[in-house]
């Protein structure tokens, strides 16, 4: 009988088809009974974990299909921990109790049980004698420990704090004032100031000023009679206020020469920044020393007409004025208004005899 063709290529594919399907088939069966399964279980002696939801499971792409299909290892039975879906089988090791005064007793083998029982086990605790008084033969109480824990207090982590690592609260130093100009320089704030004190311009104003009086070194001798004022525009030379830190003196202020040194009147001088609001900051004849002039240590009662030697004035006959520290506390500003007042009498008898006024800057000497 010939063989075709046909017949001969169908037989060829079968000798190929035939030991693959085998191949095919080995490997099915190798991911299916997981020869070498690479999954494990944390598990104690009573535990009834499901394989299937516990942690640390077969981390491969392909999960098994059921434990129960797999082939059990000839150490299965030794397994304490159940299988995931079994109740059976469960075996656990002798277990010894002990008591006090009292030798150890071993428990019987224990027998298979399913972990749905529930088994009570019976703690056995030995209750202490209290100790016996050797002289009295009574019981004698244990004296019970009253201390408590003391908590460690919290500390103050604030570097700038003055109690760093001491206890809370943190405590700080007081904040000081740092303004010279304020009156509590170097002192707890908030900072506080001179209250300034206007004073109104008295008597009535000489218009135009005599012509002796200027602004600059002294030139000449103009009167003013008492009970009048003169006002002098200082122009580009202002007096500057800039606070009590500033203790030069601002302007000069000359009298008429007399003899060895000047025969003191009695006169106000004020300044203003606008010609209407002035403050007093030299004042010769209210009978308090003008502490803010180079004659206020010579003052006494300050008389009218009173003898003061060249030695305490500045040049010849000049008296030098601290505007910043007067009295009145002119507030720090630009005041181009110098206004020479004369009291009226009594106080005055006999005017003013003054030379000029110069804004000049002069550091007291000691």
């Amino acid at each position: 009988m010939k063989i075709s063709n046909r017949e001969k290529r169908d037989w060829s594919l079968l000798i190929f088809i035939v030991p693959a399907g085998i191949f095919l088939m080995m490997i099915a069966g190798q991911i299916a009974v997981r020869i070498v399964p690479k999954w494990s279980v944390q598990a104690g002696m009573q535990s009834s974990l499901d394989l299937e939801t516990a942690p640390k499971q077969q981390s491969a792409p392909i999960q098994p299909v059921l434990p129960e299909i797999l082939t059990p290892l000839s150490w299965f039975e030794n397994f304490l921990t159940p299988n995931a879906n079994s109740d059976a089988n469960v075996a656990f090791p002798p277990f010894v109790v002990f008591e006090a005064s009292a030798t150890p007793v071993v428990s019987g083998t224990p027998s298979s049980t399913s972990t749905a029982t529930a088994v009570t086990t019976t703690t056995v605790t030995a209750t202490p004698t209290a100790p016996t008084s050797v002289a009295t033969g009574t019981p004698t109480k244990k004296p019970k420990s009253t201390d408590t824990p003391t908590p460690t207090p919290a500390l103050c982590q604030d570097l700038t704090a003055d109690n760093f690592g001491d206890p809370l609260p943190c405590t700080y130093p007081p904040v000081l004032c740092t303004d010279p100009n304020a009156n509590n320089q170097g002192q707890p704030v908030p900072c506080t100031y001179p209250t300034p004190s206007p004073a109104a311009l008295a008597g009535s104003e000489l218009t135009p000023a005599p012509a002796g009086i200027n602004v600059g070194p002294p030139n000449g001798v103009a009167s003013i009679p008492d009970g009048s004022y003169v006002v002098i525009n200082l122009g580009s030379s202002p007096i500057i206020v800039n606070g009590i830190s500033d203790t030069n003196y601002d302007f000069v202020y000359f009298e008429e020469p007399s003899g060895i040194g000047i025969q003191m009147d009695r006169v106000i001088l004020s300044i203003s920044t606008d010609n209407v609001i002035y403050y007093v900051v030299f004042n010769w004849g209210d009978g308090t020393p003008d502490a803010n002039s180079n004659i206020g240590d010579v003052a006494g009662s300050e008389n009218d007409n009173q003898p003061i030697p060249t030695s305490e004035l500045y040049g010849n006959s000049g008296v030098l004025v601290d505007v910043d520290n007067a009295s009145s506390h002119p507030p720090a500003g630009t005041y181009n208004y110098l206004a020479i007042q004369a009291p009226s009498p009594p106080a005055s008898s006999d005017g003013i005899g003054m030379d000029s006024v110069q804004v000049i800057e002069v550091t007291p000497t000691p």
